[in-house]
């Protein structure tokens, strides 16, 4: 029944294409992809006809196509530790224009977290009790305690996991200043996000760390934390808060990271969860590695594009796959001038995450010839006994 079900749901994008009728023993398989130019902007407009697939290594049908139509669950992620209530307040002041931006049948959840994560409303599709439930946020939360964001971040993934539905695009779009407290733990994050097929977007807030460790206190003589005056001291320290790495894991799962003092920094990341393709192809193994390109008449048009996939929920079960690089991605990109992008001294959109290639060690070099002066090692022949030189009297 679950096939059929899905496949009942795929028809109307189908007809969009005048791509026939399917069979219900066909397993479907999602890609969400997005297509980036050389500045690192999303291209949008494009057609089934202008990706070319392989499954398996061999060309492969596109079975359906979809722009806008995939319906959008997302976890809008709180972090309400102390400092946080007037980036909080921002969000919630710009919370109803950011909403206009989702469509129909997009939901929104809001869980909240400072040394845990708490549930603050279910997947909800009103834009008024959304609006309200983040005001009710504002006078509940009490913004005074630690943070435990890569707690939060796991949770919030395994929580999507078991709530979305099986055919929308899923997202955790995280508010934080990204001072954590619980240590970093860059893949089982990536994990968790893989299992929900969800990619995660980042609202940057200011934080009150210096350089790249948090707050500095004193250490004692036997390696404690010297508890007085709340301000840095001179002296051996150790860094009490660092990042959880969020940046690193939006672009790794295909997400955004937008500064939060952005004005239109929710609506911004709403509107490019929504700007994907899916593509829809038959799998019935559901495990064959695929490569998603752009058509020759697609790259005449858009030179230096290239697109970025992952697989999505796939109908009748089965793995999903990480975000991946189709095999014509460009040399790394030069800084886009959209606001919010370049948030770190390096831009995390110009660093290629290609695997490096590999290069064959240099071979070594030659010995160095034996050095005639200086301190040497003995050897057997140096050991001898040497004759006395022959005197030879001097001719008067």
């Amino acid at each position: 029944m679950r096939a059929i079900a899905a496949l009942l749901a795929v028809l109307p994008l189908a007809a969009q294409e005048d791509t026939p009728l399917f069979r219900s023993d066909v397993t479907l398989v999602r890609v969400d992809v997005q297509v980036l130019d050389r500045a690192g902007q999303r291209i949008t407009g494009l057609t089934k006809d202008d990706f070319r697939l392989a499954v398996n290594g061999q060309p492969a049908p596109v079975s359906a196509f979809a722009y806008e139509q995939i319906p959008l669950d997302v976890v809008l992620l709180i972090d309400v530790s102390g400092s946080m209530r007037p980036h909080v307040q921002r969000i919630a002041n710009g919370l109803r224009g950011a909403l206009r931006s989702l469509g129909p049948d997009d939901r929104v959840a809001l869980l909240v977290f400072d040394r845990r994560p708490r549930l603050r409303m279910e997947l909800e599709g009103d834009h008024d009790r959304i609006a309200a439930g983040m005001e009710e946020l504002l006078r509940e939360e009490r913004f005074n305690s630690g943070t435990a964001i890569t707690r939060a971040m796991k949770e919030s993934a395994d929580w999507l996991s078991r709530c979305a539905r099986a055919d929308a695009r899923r997202a955790v779009v995280i508010l934080t200043d990204d001072e954590n407290g619980d240590g970093r733990d860059e893949d089982g994050v990536l994990s968790a996000l893989d299992r929900a097929g969800a990619a995660l977007s980042v609202l940057q807030a200011p934080g009150s760390r210096q350089g790249m460790g948090g707050p500095r206190w004193p250490i004692g003589r036997r390696g404690g934390i010297i508890l007085g005056p709340r301000f840095p001291q001179p002296g051996p320290q150790i860094d009490i808060l660092e990042s959880a790495g969020v940046r690193e894991i939006a672009r790794e799962t295909g997400g955004d990271t937008f500064k939060v003092e952005e004005s239109a920094a929710l609506e911004m990341t709403f509107a490019r969860l929504r700007q994907r393709y899916a593509i829809f192809y038959s799998d019935p193994t559901g495990a064959a590695p695929v490569t998603i390109g752009l058509s020759d008449s697609a790259l005449r048009r858009h030179p230096g594009a290239h697109a970025d996939y992952r697989r999505g929920s796939r109908w009748g079960g089965g793995e999903e796959r990480v975000i991946s690089r189709a095999p014509e991605m460009p040399a790394p990109r030069p800084r886009p001038s959209e606001p919010g992008w370049g948030q770190a001294d390096v831009d995390l959109d110009e660093v290629d995450d290609r695997p490096a290639p590999v290069v064959s060690p240099p071979p070594p070099p030659p010995a160095a010839p034996e050095r005639k002066g200086g301190w040497r090692k003995a050897t057997p022949e140096d050991l001898k006994p040497v004759p006395p030189p022959k005197l030879e009297r001097r001719k008067p």
